[in-house]
């Protein structure tokens, strides 16, 4: 056994739950795979003289002594032995010899060993059925540290069974303030899982009124810096989006701390929970503005799509929300984000108004400005004949190098064409036409 220990841990390294990072972008559920017949047969063997010698065959009833237990809380503390068969894990694929060993290592009488085969599992989210029936038995049997990771590791292959969510709470109602934050940092993850897959294939959620009393006790009168309180609320979105308290402390959040915090709200509010309100799409809009993460910024540009037109009309936003594309539709570094704006801006109808702003800037006196518009031009595309030529007399007629430059980016490919064509140029040579490539009219790298 040890040197089987040995080699799961060079294989998969050490692994801190810690340090798991909360996830708000969709999983992929996958469906379990067979379990090897001998191998299951074994385990079955070794974990029932475990739990035989313990003389202990469920986890311990966790005492809800926040609060008085009202009577369908009291059903969810009835004991029961069944092992649970619904799971989404987010794998299949890993080496059987590999995973043979972590699950042997569960019941190692080294408690060290336990710890790291639990962790590793839920680092590596393989939801075969011989692994679950694994970490069930040792989520219910041997040490407290045991107990915790395993029924954290089944929550995060989509085992939410009651007696598992009733260990969790017990570390939620804990004195460690780190041990709280890493139950919540796992519950989030599998509540992020489950509630992506469809309706109609949701397994209930065990216990799930004393879960969310306890997570409105860690929410409420909380201040918005509060990490521990804003991994609570996140939860407490996923089991009921229409919570009041979850709605209103992360609105809070969306005016304090860093923005790393206030995109974690965002998402939810405007996703889940469909709040549209002025805050949240000021926060949106400082999102784009501000954030130094293009992958942040993508996500507020999507989200303003949901949020849509009509309502940031109904706000009073209109104005700030088109100087804010125009804007960004030039000066954003990173070419993606800039395309992203310019789809959004076409998706809301704004483009004709841009360009003829961007067109009359082309005249400017300010080389700066001048450089901007070509920029904005070269994202938004070429629409019309007029533009095409004026662009094209530029590169003779322009005195800033800078913006002869930029110019020039889009065009060299296109010039011994151009030079043959008729005048005006005929609208099937725009842009919306396939026969003139639009890579050619982008802005240079």
């Amino acid at each position: 056994m040890a040197a089987r220990s040995g080699g799961s841990r060079k294989l998969y390294g050490r692994l801190d739950p810690g340090k798991i990072s909360p996830i708000l972008t969709s999983q992929t559920p996958v469906s379990t795979i067979d379990e090897n017949p001998r191998e299951l047969s074994t385990i079955q063997e070794k974990l029932k003289a475990t739990q035989q010698s313990a003389g202990v065959s469920n986890i311990p009833t966790v005492p809800l002594h926040m609060e008085k237990v009202n009577p369908q809380e009291a059903q969810e503390l009835q004991p029961c032995n069944e092992i649970p068969s619904y799971l989404h894990g987010t794998r299949t694929e890993g080496s059987t010899q590999g995973l043979g060993d972590l699950t042997h290592s569960l019941s190692s009488p080294v408690e060290a060993e336990q710890v790291y085969a639990a962790q590793a599992l839920g680092k590596l989210r393989i939801s075969k059925t011989f692994i679950i029936e694994a970490l069930w038995a040792s989520a219910q049997v041997g040490p407290e540290r045991v107990r915790y990771e395993s029924s954290r590791t089944l929550a995060l292959l989509g085992c939410l069974h009651k007696h598992v969510v009733l260990s969790l709470i017990e570390q939620l109602k804990g004195c460690s303030l780190s041990r709280r934050m890493d139950t919540l940092v796992g519950l989030h993850m599998a509540l992020n899982a489950w509630i992506m897959l469809a309706k109609n294939k949701r397994e209930p959620i065990g216990a799930k009124s004393s879960l969310t009393r306890v997570l409105k006790l860690l929410v409420k009168g909380k201040s918005p810096m509060d990490n521990v309180a804003l991994e609570a609320a996140l939860c407490l979105s996923f089991l009921d989006p229409e919570n009041s308290i979850a709605r209103d402390f992360l609105l809070q959040c969306l005016t304090q701390g860093e923005m790393k915090r206030k995109k974690k709200a965002l998402m939810v509010l405007v996703k889940l929970m469909n709040v549209h309100t002025l805050p949240v799409l000021r926060a949106a809009m400082e999102q784009i503005r501000n954030s130094c993460v293009a992958k942040h910024r993508l996500e507020a540009i999507k989200l303003l799509k949901i949020i849509g037109l009509e309502k940031i009309q109904n706000l009073g936003m209109e104005k700030d929300f088109f100087e804010l594309l125009r804007f960004k539709v030039h000066n954003d570094p990173l070419q993606e984000v800039r395309e992203a704006v310019a789809e959004m801006v076409e998706v809301l109808k704004m483009k004709p108004m841009m360009l003829n702003i961007v067109e009359s800037q082309l005249n400017d006196a300010s080389a700066l400005v001048r450089h901007e518009a070509v920029i904005s031009i070269g994202v938004l595309g070429i629409c019309s004949s007029r533009m095409f030529y004026f662009l094209m007399d530029m590169l003779d007629l322009e005195t800033s190098p800078l913006v002869r430059k930029e110019v020039s980016g889009p065009f060299p490919p296109t010039l011994s064409f151009c030079a043959i064509l008729p005048t005006p140029l005929p609208s099937s040579l725009l842009l919306t036409d396939p026969t003139v490539p639009k890579a050619s009219l982008s802005p240079a790298q």
